[in-house]
């Protein structure tokens, strides 16, 4: 009985050390992770300032964002047209061979 007590006392042991390892690692990581933002966040404000003492105000700022993502979508949406256009086309030629192998069967008839 003591022996099993004695092993599961290890194994405990063992599992804390492994915990205290992987706290100590998600810590690390946190501390990298807010560094990023911090970092990040001090650019974006930097790139704040730079656009206010530029004569960039806020609402120029956010119609070029939107600009932006307008051209996005705008080229997105004609990428699906053209891949929409060339699955017509596809079809349209498949149509007619199958209907010009209808015609020749009918005359074979």
């Amino acid at each position: 009985k003591d022996v099993a007590q004695a092993n599961k006392m290890k194994l405990i042991q063992q599992e804390c050390e492994e915990l205290k390892k992987e706290i100590s690692h998600l810590m690390s990581e946190k501390r990298c992770i807010a560094e990023e933002r911090d970092e990040s966040r001090r650019l974006h404000e930097q790139s704040i300032k730079s656009q206010v003492e530029a004569g960039i105000d806020g609402k120029v700022v956010r119609a070029l964002e939107r600009y932006d993502e307008l051209e996005r979508v705008v080229s997105e949406l004609t990428e699906y047209v053209s891949a929409k256009e060339m699955q017509l086309d596809t079809m349209m030629e498949v149509n007619k061979a199958l209907q010009e192998e209808i015609t020749s069967l009918r005359k074979e008839k």
